[in-house]
This record gives C-alpha cells, structure tokens and sequence, in this order.
C-alpha cells in the first residue's frame, strides 16, 4: 500500500519537553562574579562540558552575563543527557534541541524567549510549557506523555506530539497551527475548529469516532487512517490533495468536491467504491480505477448491498459465476476482510558526506508477509545546521559535525548517523615576500588532507604535514594557486601572490578586548588574528601595569595570568597596527 507523509518531515520540529516541577522550587547557583560551571550547576557532566567548550569563552569556569546573554541556541542531540538543567541561566535561548537523550524531566520555565523546542526521543512524562508564550515549533513526539497544555502557545505553528500516551489534546488557542501530528496516542476526540489555518493534520492511530473539518478550508494533506470514524466529511476541504483514511468503519466516502485530490487511501471500510468522477488529479490510490469509480478492499459488512458486488454463493447468471475469491473485473470485486501488511524493519547505512556535496541513503524497507513494499519512505534530519536531506533520501552535508538521520516507513523507523566532513583555513588569499615561507593551518572535522599541490612551482612549493600547510616562496614573482584536497574530496583554493617587497601587517584582531580573571594564577588566553598570515612584522606585547597581570604571545595566543586584585591593559602591537585587552583580575 503507498502511503506517503510529506507535512510529517518532522525535520520541521524536533522536541521540547518539559519537568512538572515548578521552577520556583529550583536554586541558581550563582559565584560571587557569575554562575559557576561545576557539578551544582550543571549536574550532567555531558552538559557541563559543552557549557564550558562552547559558552565559556575565556575558560575561567564561570559564565559572565554577557556570556550567558550571547547563547540563543543549543544543540545536543544523541548525547545519552540524562539532566539538563542548568538551562534554566540561559534566558535569551530562542532555540533547544535536545532529541534523542535520555531525560525524563526538563524545566524551560525560565526561557521564555524560546521559539524552537526539541525534545523527541526520551523518555519525558510530563512537559509544561505553560512560560513558553512565543513557542513557534514544538516536537515533543516520541516519549511518554499522558498530558499537554498548550493554551498558553498562541503563536504554535508547528505541533508534533505523535506517539505519546495522550488521552485528551485541546487545540483551540492555538489558531496560528498549520500543522498538527498527533498520531499513534489514545485520543477520543478531537477538536480542530478553531485551526483554520491549518494545512496539515495527522491523527492516525488513536480512537477517534468522528471529527468535524468543516472549517479547515485551507487543509491539503489528511491522515486519520486506522481509526474508528464512522463517517467523513471533506466537502469543505476542497483544497486537500492527500486523504488517507483506510482501516475505519465508514459506510462511505464523498470526495466529489476535493478535485484537487492527488492521492487516496481508503481501503478497508465499509465500502468497495467511490466515485471519482471530477479527480482529474488523482495519481495514486490504494485500489482500482474504473473509468470514474475507484474499486477497493473492504471489510465484511451486511451494510455493504451494492448491485454490482456479485454474491460468491449465489450467482444469477454464467457470467456472474466468477470465484469471489479471484475477480477479474472491478464489477466483480468481493467484499472481504483483508489484513493490511504491515513494515517490519528498515534498514539503511549510516553515511559519511563532505561538506556541499551529496549522498543517497539506500533505505531497504521489510515487509510482515514478505512483500514488497510499496509506500512512501520519509526522512528527517535531526540538526539540519549539519546535514539536510530531501525525500529522495539526498543527504547533503552543510557543515562539518555529526548528526542523525530519522528514516520512517508505514510505522516504523530507524536512525542513521551522517558524518559531515569539513575544512577551514586559516587564510585563502595573502601575498608572500620572495624567498620567505609562511604555513597555513587547516581546520579538519571528520576529514584529513590528501595532497597540496602548486599551479607554477616555478614561484612557489608547497608541503604539507597533518592539517598545517607549508607555502615557500622562491625567487620569481607573480600568482600561483595553491590547491588543497582532503581525504572525502574537499577542494580549496589559496591564492598567494608572491612580491618582491616586505609583507607588512594590514590589521590585527583579538577574539576578545575584555577579560576577567577571579584570582592571582587564574589564566585566560584570546586568540590574536594578524592579516595578512604571512606578515614579516614582529609582534609585540605590552602591558600599562605589569603587577596585576603577565602577558605572553606564541602562535597566534595571548596567554594572560593574573597576578594581582586590579586592572590593566593589554597591548598587542604588529608593524603599525595594535589591539588593547582590558584585563580585571577580581581578588
């Protein structure tokens, strides 16, 4: 059976669930100059090292408000995270992405800025996101909630609660939704009335009897299959152009007004036709086409008395003898119970990509009965910052990191991992004295370099050792290109112009111009940026008061120590150009 899920690419939502402990019952931990990075804090030691990577900027173990202001937005999926709290600090995040861990509580009371929550795949009882006001995207699907209030989310857009535990779901504030997943839970009913905008709906798998669509006018894409409706209205949804509803108990179907109907699945019903006349669109269905009706399987039903279902015991004519079993006309079709064949198992390997480029995922999909499977197979990507992926299953890296693929098929999934290959350097255009070298340092993620080679040797050599690159300058002047290709079939390009004269420093940067120190030994160091890299200027360091701090360059890295309580300056000098640091050391 085909079945296919385009609004449900959950690579639109990811999840956010949230501890039932009220906030105001938690403690922040703050140190006398800011909120101290240790186990207090931040419990979970996974947590705590990304904290301490990615957010402490001048690795003093604190974060300083600024530091704590500038993160909008997290990302830790597949971590095997088991607390996250210590996000309550971070009040300006408009982004969480924590899918795939193994929580069972998380409080984003405090974050009302955010936008994005992602939390699919824990194991979450509860989720109150009550706080969460400017909620956009919310994925909480894929745990065990029995409960979600999401009255307080007028601007929800997005809602992915599929495969919980929910046994009601209110949806009437949230009048911006456009898209609804709430399949494979216990719900009995279902009020979308107040949605009208929205475009996509997908309540498969729970206990529905019946729901009213009537002013869903704008809604293309339906999915309310295996439930128990009893009947179906969508004559006011004369934009849908996808409707699954097979395995309910419907007597019969009316799609006389939803001529924009592309796909139809609605086998296994109290019905074996539908009138098609009109759906000049219609490219897929679950059944037979006849002309203008469409013939498919039903359920055994004493309802069912249509004249041109012919009686397998009692046939009116030799031309009526045809075994019910094995009709060979759509007129002659029986009404039977079928089983639908179900997936059993996915299988696909996980995918190692460079950066720009793309690669297919070969997703082999097992069926209960041994068929072949015929549906559709969606993918999601879990941080799309790294890797994206179409329906076709084209992953195409976007930037050197690790991330998973979500492969589904009928009601199963599986998930691969995508390596993203990368490289950065350090500088791709400079000019180079004659008869002088300079190395260039690359930044690998998931790659190593193969080769370096030079457009004319006859004014440059190049070598390489690792991820460092070693330009040589000889005695002729003029351009050459230096190409450098990786291991996964990266290519870049450094243009070096080789010059006769000295190579004098442009500018000069400093990763930070403020930096805190809480007590004498405390070190911090800012990364120094002198353009161009092949400058022949010496570099220079100066401090305004050598008492309070100690100052020392190497390799592009002020590395400063705290002496004493005070504050002082920092002069980084090259050639004509210079950068100040301001250094503070508290105690």
């Amino acid at each position: 059976m085909k079945i296919k899920k385009r609004f449900l690419s959950l690579g639109l939502i990811a999840t956010i669930v949230f501890s039932s402990i009220s906030f105001s019952n938690i403690t922040l931990v703050y140190a006398e100059d800011g909120v101290a990075i240790n186990e207090t804090s931040f419990p979970d030691a996974t947590f705590r090292s990304y904290i301490s990577t990615e957010v402490d900027s001048n690795n003093d173990d604190k974060l300083s408000n600024d530091e704590i202001s500038s993160v909008t937005s997290i990302a830790l999926v597949n971590r095997a995270i088991s607390d996250l709290k210590g996000v309550e600090y971070f009040t300006a995040l408009s982004r969480l992405n924590c899918s795939g861990n193994k929580l069972t509580s998380l409080d984003v009371s405090k974050n009302t800025a955010l936008e994005e929550l992602y939390c699919s795949y824990n194991n979450l009882t509860s989720l109150d996101v009550s706080n969460n006001t400017a909620l956009q995207r919310l994925d909480c699907s894929s745990n065990n909630l029995t409960s979600l209030d999401v009255s307080k989310n007028t601007a929800l857009g997005v809602l992915d609660c599929q495969n919980n535990k929910l046994t009601n779901l209110n949806v009437s504030n949230n009048t911006a939704l456009g898209v609804l997943d709430c399949k494979n839970n216990k719900l009995t009913n279902l009020d979308v009335s107040k949605n009208t905008t929205l475009y996509g709906l997908q309540c498969s798998s729970n206990n529905l009897t019946s729901f009213d669509l009537s002013m869903n006018t704008e809604l293309q894409d339906l999915y309310c299959d295996s439930n128990n409706l009893t009947s179906l209205d969508v004559s006011n949804n004369t934009a849908l152009d996808y409707l699954q509803c097979f395995n309910n108990n419907l007597t019969s179907l009316d799609v006389s007004k939803n001529t924009a109907l592309e796909e139809l699945f609605c086998s296994g019903n109290y019905f074996s036709k539908v009138d098609v006349t009109g759906l000049n669109s219609l490219r897929a269905t679950d059944g037979t086409i006849d002309g203008t009706t469409l013939f498919v399987y039903a359920k055994s039903s004493t309802q069912d008395t249509s004249t041109e279902i012919a009686s397998a015991n009692t046939p009116k004519t030799p031309s009526e003898t045809a075994s019910a079993d094995t009709p060979t006309t759509p007129s002659e079709i029986v009404s039977q119970t079928v089983t639908p064949a179900t997936v059993s198992s996915i299988s696909a390997s996980d995918v190692t990509v460079a950066r720009g480029k793309t690669k297919n995922i070969s997703a082999k999909v097992s069926m209960s009965d041994g068929s072949t499977y015929t549906g559709s197979v969606t993918y999601k990507s879990a941080n799309t910052k790294i890797a994206t992926v179409d329906q076709k299953g084209n992953v195409k890296g976007v930037a050197g990191g690790n991330t998973t693929i979500i492969v589904s098929a009928g009601e199963k999934s599986t998930k691969i991992t995508v390596t993203v290959a990368d490289i950065a350097l350090e500088s791709t255009n400079f000019a180079l004295q004659a008869g002088k070298s300079t190395e260039v340092e690359a930044t690998l993620t998931n790659d190593s370099i193969k080769s370096v080679k030079s457009s004319k040797t006859s004014i440059a050599k190049v070598s390489f050792k690792k991820n460092v690159i070693k330009v040589k300058a000889l005695k002729k002047t003029g351009t050459v290109k230096i190409i450098v290709t990786t291991k996964q079939g990266i290519s870049k390009t450094i243009t070096v112009k080789v010059q006769s004269g000295k190579v004098t420093t442009k500018s000069i940067k400093a990763s930070t111009k403020k930096v805190s120190l809480a007590k004498k030994g405390k070190k911090a160091t800012v990364d120094i940026t002198i353009n161009p890299i092949s400058s022949q200027d010496k570099v220079k360091v100066s401090l305004k008061n050598s008492k309070i701090a100690k100052a020392t360059y190497k390799d592009g890295k002020l590395t400063i120590t705290a002496k004493k309580k005070g504050s002082t300056t920092v002069t980084v000098k090259s050639g004509k150009k210079s950068v100040k640091i301001t250094v503070k050391v508290k105690k």
